[in-house]
């Protein structure tokens, strides 16, 4: 979430040059397709974000300018929702397979000329390839990532261990390390 909200507020900023009036500033809608979630995050299908002003949630800054939406391919999988015409897509882009694909599809037809693009350009071996190659990159990412966080949590219960050792107190091994009350009680 962090990365994507960064990212495009540097998108939008972008957008702004010297001189400009803001009031004629280009829409920017940034649209997030997620599949496995793991973490915080909305448990809703979709979700859409603004600027909101926190005291006052009627005055959303820029409401009509700047929107980061996510879709969340796991939850549309599910069936459990009465899904609209983006959701039918998002499903769509998340089948496991062309009977999927043609059962999602049917009645609608830019789904359906959807399906015919994808059959006549990604049937050959070459292409195949190439996305299982990018699937592979991108789950070696994924992982790289997730090492990452795992090493950043043992790193923190260690420096937690030692100031244990030298009698700082609970709450303050939270404020320094960010561990949870939980982790730091199983010390």
């Amino acid at each position: 979430l962090n990365k994507s909200f960064c990212y495009s507020m540097k998108i939008f900023s972008n957008n702004i040059k010297k001189g400009k009036q803001y009031e004629k500033l280009e829409s920017f809608i940034q649209i997030n397709l997620v599949d496995n979630v793991k973490g915080k995050f909305n448990p809703n299908f979709k979700s859409a974000y603004t600027l909101t002003d926190i005291y006052n949630e009627t005055n959303r800054i820029l409401a009509d300018k700047f929107t980061i939406k996510f879709y969340r391919i796991d939850k549309a999988k599910l069936d459990l929702y009465n899904l609209d015409r983006e959701g039918k897509w998002v499903k769509f882009i998340g089948a496991k397979n062309k009977e999927e694909r043609i059962t999602i599809a049917r009645g609608d037809k830019v789904l359906e000329k959807m399906n015919k693009n994808i059959e006549n350009h990604i049937v050959d071996k070459e292409t195949r390839e190439m996305f299982l190659d990018w699937k592979r990159q991108c789950y070696i990412e994924c992982a790289k990532e997730e090492g990452r966080e795992i090493g950043e949590q043992k790193s923190k219960i260690k420096i937690a261990k030692k100031l244990k050792t030298k009698g700082f107190s609970n709450k303050e091994i939270k404020e320094l390390t960010d561990l949870t009350k939980e982790d730091i009680e199983r010390l």
